[in-house]
């Protein structure tokens, strides 16, 4: 009889055990359950908050670019970009951005959505120009000697020798050179293969690569040009300001020398050449105290011995040498003090200079000939909206 109420009661306890057991197993399970789907609610509002954030800087990217484009287009700036739209590719993510005038710069604001996500950031943006220093596409060469520095009120910061190459020793520095300063080569380059530097060679600043691919908008032709007067002949000849053309303007050696001064006026001086100009030996262009001369060269610009550009004006600004699409070469001599600038994406530019340049410098490849002294003039990288080289620059970004 004891036997068989033992028996009961240990069935008794076994499925009290098991029940308990049951139910503990079935909370277990179930808090997993809850603890998955909880991570999985995480896990989604998270990919929308990344989708969200993508979203926002893809929307200021594409503002940034319109307003770029704008600004190349536009010889008169006309005003800021209309809002704009569109979807993040590839996701169910959204922009909108607009751009809108605050404290005298443009501001864009941009955000981007994704389900629950919503982000917003923000980037002003300041005008500057095209001119950093010396840019380039492939090449340069910096003979025996040379020195690169910066003046103006930025000289602190020291100039940039940039170029968008890769390949080995595209980049030469030859002995004594010194930097003061940093080099870039191309993004996603070796820098140690290709900027060539020898023993002497000193660079004060890094050398490193780009995190960006230079670009460099093409030059337009002026307009509103007049036939330009003969210019040739011997001795000394004023030309008064005005907007001249030439088919191709071939300035032959004369006994006296070619001068050609550029007087003052109410703006530029601006001398456009389809073909090519070509600068005879003693020939020299002389830019008058107060006056401002812009060149535009169509096909190259080929300079004998002993001719030069001279600016009687201690500003880089002033002197500007410009060089279309179908520009190749610029072969520029220069006085023993000599401000000017140049801007010719496409051509290989040789500058023959023993004495100090002040300017700025973008081509397809450069190589300075002589042991001179080449100045950075910080005043170009400033630029009001309607200049012909004038970019926008994001100087402060940040995000809600």
């Amino acid at each position: 009889m004891k036997r068989g109420m033992n028996d009961t009661r240990r069935r008794g306890a076994t499925l009290v055990l098991v029940t308990t057991i049951g139910v503990i197993v079935g909370i277990l399970s179930l808090s997993m359950i809850q603890l998955g789907y909880s991570a999985r609610i995480l896990a989604v509002r998270d990919v929308e908050k990344v989708s969200a954030r993508c979203a926002a800087d893809a929307g200021l990217s594409q503002a940034y670019m319109r307003m770029q484009q704008k600004l190349i287009r536009e010889s008169v700036w006309s005003g800021p970009i209309a809002p704009g739209s569109g979807t993040l590719e590839a996701t169910n993510a959204s922009y909108s951005y607009s751009v809108g005038l605050t404290s005298g710069y443009y501001e864009i604001v941009s955000t981007g959505s994704c389900g629950m996500a919503a982000k917003t950031v923000h980037a002003v943006l300041k005008v500057g120009s095209y001119w950093e220093g010396i840019g380039v596409e492939r090449m340069v060469d910096a003979k025996l000697g040379t020195y690169f520095g910066a003046v103006g009120p930025d000289a602190g910061e020291g100039l940039q020798i940039r170029s968008n190459s890769r390949a080995t020793n595209d980049m030469t520095f030859k002995a004594y050179v010194v930097v003061d300063g940093d080099v870039y080569s191309g993004p996603g380059s070796v820098p140690d293969d290709v900027i060539d530097v020898k023993a002497t060679t000193i660079i004060e600043g890094q050398t490193d690569a780009s995190t960006k691919t230079m670009v460099w908008p093409p030059v337009a032709i002026p307009t509103n040009l007049t036939a330009g007067p003969d210019i040739t002949v011997a001795g000394v000849t004023t030309l008064p300001q005005g907007r001249y053309s030439y088919a191709s303007l071939s300035i032959p050696k004369r006994n006296p020398d070619v001068l050609v001064q550029i007087a003052p006026g109410a703006g530029p001086t601006v001398i456009y050449v389809a073909g090519e100009m070509r600068l005879g030996q003693g020939v020299e262009i002389r830019v008058l105290p107060g006056a401002k001369l812009e060149i535009y060269i169509g096909t190259q610009l080929v300079s004998s011995n002993g001719t030069g550009f001279s600016n009687d004006n201690t500003d880089a600004g002033s002197l500007k040498i410009f060089g279309l699409d179908t520009c190749t070469f610029i072969d520029l001599k220069t006085k023993s003090n000599t401000f000017a600038s140049v801007y010719a994406p496409k051509a290989d530019i040789d500058l023959y200079n023993s004495g100090n340049f002040y300017g700025a410098i973008v081509g397809y490849s450069f190589e300075m000939k002589n042991s001179g002294n080449f100045y950075f003039d910080t005043r170009l990288a400033t630029a009001t909206i309607d200049d012909i080289l004038a970019q926008f620059i994001i100087s402060r970004w940040w995000e809600e």
